[in-house]
């Protein structure tokens, strides 16, 4: 298979961190990777074969089209098989919302559909493109013309997660709340509303995020994690680690293969399963 990932034009690049392209056919049988929360909704354009999604010990088919993936809170597990072909938008936290302009906490931890974003017309005009660069072409209009109607992100969430980008450490919902001027509850409001979560929840996965790359970068020393990431004690990190990522830090580093490192680069923790 294939991976690429685009840059976004310069207008949206407020909103959208880029697109990706998966490419390819599976020849020996499925093949099924796992989707760790990053914090980033995607638009998932699907013109291959049907995927899966498995979640809670149950399996269900996306919409043959593909799938708007909101917040989740948890793993999942995606399966695909056949011919692969897919177009990806990868959004930032505070960057989808102004293009729907739906309560996104309502969305969490569903597949939604694309209807929500892009219609059938659209749809058509993208899967009669093959090139992958025309097809984003086509899309990016699409995207410039709703951005000409669309307002900036709330200054709010635009300034607590500048601030929560150059710490690992646990924030401090009430200490930021105080510093911005807000009541938690509103805070609170504006972040399940606009970015699909609370605050910490929103925190915790982006905590976990980095946590995930230094777990790949280096020897780990957990002691010295659990002080950087502003952890209480090892056990927090790791039960945090596991209601995050499905799995134990110890079995993410076991399975950690150069496939994983590979969508890591695409800004979503993904790595397949054997």
């Amino acid at each position: 298979m294939v991976f690429q990932k685009y840059a976004a034009a310069l207008p949206l690049q407020q909103y959208i961190r880029h697109y990706w392209s998966m490419t390819g056919r599976t020849s020996n049988g499925p093949v099924r990777s796992r989707d760790v929360p990053d914090g980033n909704p995607e638009v998932i354009i699907n013109f291959g074969s049907p995927f899966f999604k498995t979640e809670a010990s149950s399996t269900l088919k996306s919409p043959d089209n593909g799938a708007i993936k909101p917040q989740f809170d948890h793993s999942i597990i995606i399966e695909q098989s056949g011919d692969i072909d897919i177009l990806g938008v990868c959004f930032r936290p505070e960057g989808f919302y102004p293009f729907i302009k739906t309560d996104l906490f309502a969305l969490r931890n569903q597949t939604v559909s694309l209807d929500i974003l892009i219609g059938q017309d659209l749809y058509n005009r993208l899967r009669d493109e093959t090139d992958v660069l025309k097809r984003l072409s086509v899309l990016e209009s699409f995207l410039l013309a709703k951005l000409s109607r669309t307002p900036p992100p709330h200054p709010l969430i635009l300034e607590s997660l500048s601030r929560v980008k150059f710490t690992q450490a646990n924030t401090s919902i009430r200490q930021l709340c105080n510093d911005l001027k807000i009541s938690t509850k509103h805070f609170e409001r504006i972040y399940k509303k606009e970015i699909g979560t609370t605050p910490k929840q929103l925190f915790d996965i982006i905590r976990i995020k980095k946590l995930l790359t230094t777990l790949n970068e280096s020897p780990v020393d957990w002691m010295e994690l659990v002080a950087n990431f502003g952890y209480h004690d090892q056990s927090h990190l790791c039960r945090d680690f596991q209601r995050l990522t499905g799995r134990s830090p110890t079995q993410f580093i076991a399975k950690n293969d150069r496939f994983s490192g590979h969508y890591q680069s695409l800004n979503n923790h993904v790595d397949f399963i054997q």
